[in-house]
């Protein structure tokens, strides 16, 4: 006898960003604060900085956007001919700090791509007991939950972990108590359409 599975809900891509192209992406990342982006973004971050050279990050993720496109088509059956970064911004992440449950209303898609991970929080994460999303895990929910329905996925990222997500799947980060920074690159974009 065979069987389909036939797919459905959100698409959630997920791709390995090269060693050389995370060191591009942090030469991009500025600590200035004439940059500072709190009053815009959800987190309670202390460090969120804008991105202002969207063309250069664009240049450097031109390659994993294509496997995207490709992961699009296969995903939705057709396909969009050209995407528009429309903002970029790094999170310096640290103990204590978190990303409540929240959407993203300024695009189509979002991501995010993982520069930094704190050295012991894969291990503060393991041995964290809890069946929901463990410290410092990116968490995606797709509500209402419906019954017999994958609605929830936990990652702890690790470095080069690059996500693209619908704009308002609800995504969040637990607090964490290792040290180190956390640190994530995140932006929206719309696709054109076919």
């Amino acid at each position: 006898m065979e069987y389909n599975l036939k797919y459905s809900g959100p698409i959630l891509f997920n791709v390995k960003i090269s060693n050389p192209d995370i060191l591009r992406i942090k030469k991009l990342c500025e600590k200035n604060k004439h940059l500072q982006c709190n009053d815009k973004l959800a987190g309670l971050i202390e460090g969120e900085y804008n991105i202002t050279d969207l063309q250069a990050l664009c240049d450097i993720l031109s390659p994993y956007m294509k496997l995207f496109r490709h992961g699009y088509e296969n995903w939705y059956n057709s396909t969009f001919s050209k995407w528009h970064m429309i903002a970029a911004w790094v999170n310096y992440m640290v103990a204590g700090e978190c990303n409540p449950p929240h959407i993203h209303t300024d695009g189509m898609f979002s991501a995010v791509l993982y520069t930094d991970i704190p050295k012991d929080l894969a291990k503060e994460s393991k041995a964290f007991e809890s069946t929901g999303s463990k410290p410092g895990e990116i968490h995606f929910t797709l509500y209402p939950h419906v019954d017999n329905h994958i609605s929830m996925y936990n990652k702890l990222p690790e470095v080069g972990d690059f996500f693209i997500f619908p704009a308002k799947l609800v995504h969040s980060v637990n607090s964490f108590k290792s040290k180190g920074k956390r640190v994530s690159v995140a932006f929206n974009f719309n696709v054109t359409k076919v």
